[in-house]
């Protein structure tokens, strides 16, 4: 009987634990990302509000955070669009953040119609993805984005040096126990802009080449143009 009392102590310990690890964590994520990722986004989301009829779409949003970051930053939040294949993360987002239109959907088939998108956000999720299924998904992204679509994506790459991406083992692991994350499959930038290129899109900036500060940064933000 002890011993049954002690296992349910430990476990209601355990899971008071994560439930402040995912707070505190999702609170830390959100303030970085505002301000050394959206921050230097500005030129970014002038050119999206310049559009009359401007929809954003962000891929794997989680549990909104990163969304709702882009939402200050956007004329008309209500044209924000969410999607992931948890629906009890997308629950949760949808009882924070009302105005953004979100679904229980998979990036390698987007509920949406051909070229409705302004820009569609991949906010560290491509990681999730196979190769296989990164190219459905870039394709997807090309399908649902205007002529003159943008891609954005904020991701962490595989590190050329190895030792440097051993270091991130331990983060990666307890980001996945903390948040249940699926299975990592990382890839260099270069494997990416390769795919992207492959998939219709042409780097229009590379954050880690154009502002000094991504180069002390473990995540890079990409660019892309949809090719014409």
């Amino acid at each position: 009987m002890k011993s049954l009392e002690c296992s349910a102590g430990l476990e209601r310990r355990r899971v008071l634990l994560k439930t402040f690890a995912q707070k505190f964590s999702l609170k830390v994520r959100c303030s970085c990302f505002k301000i050394f990722y959206i921050g230097f986004l500005k030129n970014f989301f002038q050119s999206i509000n310049e559009e009359p009829d401007r929809h954003i779409l962000e891929v794997g949003i989680g549990f909104g955070d990163k969304t709702s970051a882009m939402s200050d930053h956007i004329k008309d939040p209500k044209k924000l669009y969410g999607i992931d294949i948890d629906p009890e993360r997308i629950k949760e987002a949808q009882r924070k953040y009302l105005e953004i239109k979100l679904d229980y959907a998979n990036a390698i088939n987007l509920p949406y119609p051909d070229q409705l998108m302004t820009a569609v956000c991949f906010c560290q999720s491509t990681h999730y993805l196979s190769s296989d299924d990164l190219e459905k998904a870039l394709q997807e992204a090309s399908r649902v984005l205007k002529s003159n679509g943008k891609l954005l994506i904020i991701e962490t790459f595989k590190f050329r040096r190895k030792i440097l991406d051993l270091l991130l083992i331990p983060l990666r692991q307890l980001y996945q126990y903390t948040f249940g994350a699926g299975e990592y499959y990382n890839i260099t930038e270069e494997e990416f802009l390769a795919v992207a290129d492959q998939q219709g899109f042409s780097l229009q900036e590379n954050m880690k080449e154009s502002h000094w500060l991504y180069s002390i940064l473990i995540s890079n933000t990409l660019i892309f143009d949809k090719k014409s």
